[in-house]
C-alpha cells in the first residue's frame, strides 16, 4: 500500500509499519502512545512528512495492521474517548470480609501511602502540556511523584481556566507557592498560548515558566529543521503571527 503525500510517494507496509513496531518494541514498552503522538515521532524523524494527508494516511494504514493482526488491536491509547464506567464486580460475602480483615492488619501500610508526597512542602508543582498526545511519555516521566499533569489540547476554555486557576488558587490559600512548568510547540500559535496563559495566571501570583519548547533548545538540540509544512497549520500560523514576549 502506497500513497503520494505532498510529493513524496509513502509505502507504508515497508517503510512505516515496520518503523512503529520498533518504535511499540523498544520505546513504548511502559505506556501506550497515541497515533498521533506516533505521528509527530515518525515526521521528526523524516519517515513522513508532517502533513494532514500524512496523518490520515497513517491512521489508516495502522487500522489495517491492527486488523490484520500485524499491530496488537489495543497498542494505541484513544485519550480524546472516554467510556463512562460503571462498577460491576461482585465479591462474595466471605471474600469482602477477608479483604477488610486484610486492610485492618496492614492499616498502617495503607495510611502511609495515602500522605500526598507533596504534603508539607513549600511548592506545589504543576505540568501544563499544549498536546493530549504526549500525555503518555509525561505519565511515564513523572510516575510515582505525584505531579499533577494538566492537557490544554490547544487553546484552553474560559471554563477549564476558571477551574485550573481556582485549584491552584486553592494550594496558594494553604500557604505552598505555585509553581506552573509549560510544555508548549514553539511557532506563533504555540507561543502565543502559552503567552495568554502565563498572564493569567501571573495575575493571581502563580509562578508560570515555559520549560519547553523555547529558542535555546531548538539551538543546542538542533531542532531548527523541524518545521510544519503543512497548509492548514501554516495558515493558522500566519494568524498568529502577532508578536507577544514569549519567545525565549
Amino acid at each position: 500500500m502506497t500513497t503520494n503525500t505532498t510529493k513524496k510517494t509513502i509505502d507504508w507496509i515497508r517503510d512505516v509499519i515496520p518503523y512503529v513496531k520498533r518504535l511499540l518494541q523498544s520505546e513504548y514498552t511502559t505506556f501506550k502512545p497515541t497515533i498521533r503522538g506516533v505521528f509527530y515521532r515518525a515526521g521528526s524523524e523524516e519517515i513522513i512528512p508532517l502533513m494532514q494527508p500524512a496523518y490520515k494516511g497513517l491512521v489508516k494504514a495502522l487500522s489495517t495492521a491492527r486488523k490484520n493482526q500485524d499491530i496488537a488491536m489495543d497498542a494505541f491509547a484513544a485519550n480524546s474517548r472516554h467510556i463512562i464506567d460503571i462498577h460491576e464486580q461482585y465479591w462474595e460475602p466471605i471474600r469482602f470480609v477477608n479483604d477488610l480483615t486484610d486492610k485492618l492488619r496492614n492499616l498502617h501500610k495503607l495510611y502511609y501511602n495515602t500522605i500526598p508526597r507533596w504534603h508539607n512542602q513549600q511548592y506545589h508543582v504543576e505540568i501544563f502540556i499544549e498536546k493530549d498526545a504526549v500525555v503518555g511519555m509525561f505519565k511515564e516521566v513523572l510516575k510515582d511523584r505525584q505531579v499533577r499533569i494538566v492537557p490544554n489540547r490547544g487553546w484552553s476554555s474560559l471554563t477549564y481556566e476558571f477551574d485550573n486557576i481556582n485549584r491552584l488558587l486553592t494550594k496558594k490559600r494553604e500557604g505552598k507557592t505555585v509553581h506552573v512548568l509549560y510544555f508548549g510547540d514553539y511557532d506563533p500559535t504555540g507561543l502565543r498560548m502559552s503567552y495568554n496563559l502565563g498572564q493569567k495566571f501571573r495575575q493571581y501570583g502563580i509562578h508560570f515558566e515555559r520549560a519547553a519548547l523555547t529558542k535555546s533548545q531548538i539551538v543546542d538540540f538542533g531542532l531548527d529543521h523541524l518545521k510544519n509544512p503543512d497548509p492548514q497549520v501554516l495558515e493558522t500560523t500566519f494568524r498568529d503571527l502577532t508578536p507577544c514576549k514569549e519567545t525565549t
